[in-house]
């Protein structure tokens, strides 16, 4: 059984069931939507935190309501209730006109309903944006039903019937918004690693281990929390990270929860490193039949056992992380470095493929300057496609770095847009991001030809799209050192998509570090045709193979051996997972 203070079941459902009177509760008292869903969030996590004290579980929809009140009135100190319409979520395809009159109908109904006492207004939203009847209103207010038909009766009076029905109309409009990610979001706040959310992640970790008592009923909860600061904490202080790891471990021991035990566990391994630390992990993960966790375990597993040129291990270990991804749901996920199960098999497959084009000696000798597997993850839709977070490792031989060499990555990493369908119509796009200690950069996108030829080692490559992105720091502060950092290390690149080819050509430039830079050229592709996605096609098993030069604009082969390989492995729904492979090495 888990020992959370709310396994995510019942909290499913108790969301679910309690979300819309939770909503029109706090609607009733705050003047701003946004901070309606910050009282809506703080409550749903309220109740997740302190689910085990709630006396009357079976009455809890009255808890959370008064809970969400309370907040509402806390945050606002105001008397006066307003019902806000205008930052509903459109869920029809409107147009100007039409969205107009919905905002003055809006504003109609937000001050007939702020004319109403604080009692009427609440009953009002609970019955007609909520949808709750007069019985489990007065259950949920702790009123007799009389009261809740007289507060009834005097909303009505206020309120036109023509406003009723629009007031209906928006509850109807409310209950098809889908705050569930929010609501999750906040709860797993503490676990994202996204750089610029790691201070509110340790803010709301700390707030969390404050307000809960060291017992078993805790256990659990406290496992998580401690995982969670650890990734908060890692960039600054990986002894305190590795400290604060060893606490979940330890806290999930406690809880009996063998899956908590073997995510938590994989969070350690990961800092620790070491086949060893991975088997076990492995080992605790089968016996709860957590195959995310064993996929993950098994992965980085043979990623060891390759560093330390045990092939032979190296490849039973990865095709065992392919195997158990194999029995997972795209949906599954370990919780750990911000992976999921469909990029464990991406970078277990780019393993195998750097793998195969080094000659087995080669391998258990490390022969090599580098070998390189990563998983790049690549963000489609319609508004275009983007590179995002790059995973894997850049594993390194006995071979010392040629000069002018770099370690290989993925260059669409955390590259940011690629491809939008208004690079065809517009020569300038603006963008923003958030670099790795949440720095915002400002990315400026300028088309300097769509129809130009390259020759390429692959050949003429003609009807290019050529892209330059230039990055800037808005309030560029000298004094601030996260700042001065981004600054040092910014880029800028230019890059060439062909139509059915896809990258040609893509260059980085570094405008503070003139001796460094390098250039990558299509050598050779076998790319499926997609036609929605002609600049950059993303059917699975599509392949291409780059030429890389240095600063200079030299072929790193003249003295060296450098191999890249970039193969689809996977597209799943709105993400495609990119297979890197490759290597660094002297001639033979």
């Amino acid at each position: 059984m888990s020992r959370f203070p709310l396994d995510d079941k019942t909290f499913e459902t108790l969301y679910r069931e309690n979300r819309a009177a939770v909503y029109g509760t706090v609607y009733a008292c705050l003047p701003h939507s946004a901070d309606i869903d910050d009282i809506v969030q703080e409550t749903f996590l309220a109740a997740y935190l302190q689910y085990q004290s709630i006396r009357n579980k079976d009455n809890i929809g009255a808890w959370l309501c008064g809970t969400a009140r309370n907040l509402a009135l806390k945050k606002w100190r105001a008397a006066r209730f307003t019902l806000p319409l205008e930052d509903i979520e459109n869920l029809l395809a409107g147009n100007a006109e039409r969205d107009y009159l919905r905002k003055e109908e809006r504003e109609e109904i937000r001050r007939a309903i702020a004319a109403l006492s604080g009692p009427v207004a609440e009953t009002v939203s609970l019955f007609y944006l909520a949808g709750k009847s007069i019985r489990e209103i007065a259950g949920l207010l702790g009123v007799p039903e009389g009261t809740v038909k007289s507060r009834l009766h005097d909303g009505r009076k206020a309120l036109r019937g023509e406003l009723i029905t629009r007031l209906q109309w928006e509850g109807k409009v409310m209950e098809k918004r889908n705050i569930t990610a929010e609501v999750e979001a906040l709860l797993k706040r503490a676990g994202e690693t996204r750089e610029n959310d790691r201070a509110a992640s340790l803010q709301s970790c700390n707030t969390a281990i404050a307000r809960l008592k060291d017992s078993a009923e805790n256990y659990g909860v406290l496992a998580k929390l401690y995982q969670y600061r650890a990734y908060a904490v890692s960039m600054e202080n990986r002894q305190a990270a590795l400290e604060d790891m060893e606490k979940s471990v330890a806290y999930a021991r406690l809880s009996g929860d063998k899956r908590l035990l073997a995510e938590c566990m994989l969070s350690l391994a990961f800092d620790r490193g070491g086949s060893e630390s991975f088997r076990e992990t492995y080992r605790i993960a089968a016996e709860a039949g957590h195959t995310a966790v064993m996929a993950e375990a098994a992965s980085w597993d043979g990623i060891w056992c390759l560093r330390e040129g045990q092939t032979g291990m190296a490849k039973q270990k990865l095709h065992d992380a392919i195997r158990c991804h194999s029995q997972l749901t795209p949906a599954d996920t370990a919780d750990c470095c911000t992976g999921d199960s469909v990029r464990v098999r991406a970078m277990a497959s780019a393993a195998l493929d750097s793998m195969e084009l080094l000659p087995e000696e080669e391998l258990q000798d490390r022969n090599y300057a580098t070998l390189n597997l990563f998983c790049q993850l690549i963000r489609h839709g319609e508004t275009g496609i983007s590179g995002e977070a790059n995973y894997g490792w850049d594993i390194p031989g006995t071979e010392p770095y040629p000069d002018g060499a770099h370690r290989f990555f993925s260059p669409l990493e955390n590259m940011g847009l690629v491809w939008s369908p208004e690079l065809e119509q517009t020569d300038t796009l603006l963008r923003e991001r958030y670099n790795w200690n949440g720095v915002l950069s400002a990315l400026q996108y300028t088309v300097v030809s769509r129809d130009e030829t390259l020759e390429t080692p692959a050949g003429t490559i003609q009807n290019c799209l050529h892209i330059r992105i230039t990055e800037t720091i808005p309030g560029y502060d000298p004094e601030n050192a996260a700042h001065r950092e981004v600054e040092e290390y910014r880029s800028d690149a230019e890059y060439w998509l062909a139509p059915d080819v896809g990258l040609v050509r893509i260059g980085f430039r570094y405008p503070n570090m003139p001796d460094s830079g390098s250039r990558m050229e299509l050598a050779a592709w076998d790319v499926k045709p997609d036609p929605v996605r002609r600049y950059f096609p993303l059917t699975e098993g599509s392949l291409w193979e780059y030429a890389v030069y240095d600063h200079c604009g030299n072929p790193m082969e003249e003295t060296y051996d450098y191999a890249a390989r970039c193969r689809v492995d996977t597209v799943a729904e709105d993400m495609a997972y990119l297979a890197w492979s490759g290597y660094v090495r002297k001639k033979r």
